[in-house]
């Protein structure tokens, strides 16, 4: 049986991409220490000498009828570090429960983007030394930018929010999500979609159309399908992408 073609989209030259990311959680040794971290940190001091902790912070809110409100705040510790690019376009995160790679605008295209995450991946893997690879996931974050004012959301997007008869017709901001699994694939997708509240005096407004599209998976860090999985979620991230935009919307982009 003939292998079906996957769907063809067309180059954007302008991408309203403002963050790209490739993202694994995993599950470290129980004896792991973020020490093993730290020779890796030096080996890329020269390609991400961008450094800072994260640390974990537990913010606790409690009021007791007729007082004022108590906020304590607890540090847990550090969860890992953040490298960035001397331009600060790329940014790795090595934690206790995975590896982020992001790729910040302007976006250059996903065999390169994808390589770099892979490339430092493999260091992560070796530093950390993972017993399992639990999720992988694929997250594109557009920032796009429409004519004012916008009384008709439909023109630009194929699942905008639904008015009822007789509300004002311009919007001023909004925000829907979405979840949705795609049994055949086993991905799993959350989409964003939110208007950035307009600002007085300028002539367009912006869209946020966030994508995460992910899997939930069990496997070893150096497993041979995971190529091929990361390419399946960014299928699913351009088709959300392309069927989630109108023809006029895409237009914009070319």
């Amino acid at each position: 049986m003939p292998k079906m073609q996957e769907p063809q989209y067309p180059h954007l030259s302008k991408a309203p991409i403002v963050e790209a990311v490739i993202d694994f959680r995993v599950k470290l040794p129980s004896d792991f220490k973020l020490d093993a971290f730290q020779p890796l940190r030096v080996q890329l001091a020269g390609d991400y000498p961008g450094f800072e902790e994260q640390q974990i912070v537990q913010q606790m809110i409690k009021q007791e009828p007729g007082s004022a409100a108590e906020v304590s705040t607890r540090f847990s510790g550090v969860h890992g570090y953040r490298l960035s690019s001397n331009d600060g376009k790329n940014v790795v995160q090595l934690r206790r429960d995975g590896f982020t790679f992001s790729r910040l605008s302007p976006y250059t295209r996903w065999d390169q983007v994808f390589a770099e995450a892979s490339r430092l991946w493999i260091l992560y893997a070796e530093a950390a030394k993972p017993t399992e690879v639990s999720r992988i996931a694929v997250r594109y974050i557009n920032r796009m930018l429409f004519p004012m004012p916008l009384t008709k959301p439909e023109e630009y997007l194929s699942a905008p929010p639904v008015t009822a008869d007789g509300w004002p017709a311009e919007m001023n901001a909004f925000l829907t999500r979405v979840v949705m699994r795609d049994a055949k694939s086993n991905i799993s997708v959350n989409v964003i979609q939110a208007l950035e509240p307009q600002v007085p005096g300028q002539n367009e407004v912006a869209i946020i159309f966030d994508i995460d599209a992910s899997e939930d998976v069990s496997l070893t860090s150096d497993d041979v399908t995971i190529a091929e999985r990361f390419g399946k979620l960014r299928d699913m991230k351009n088709r959300v992408f392309f069927k989630g935009l109108t023809p006029k919307s895409i237009e914009l982009f070319l």
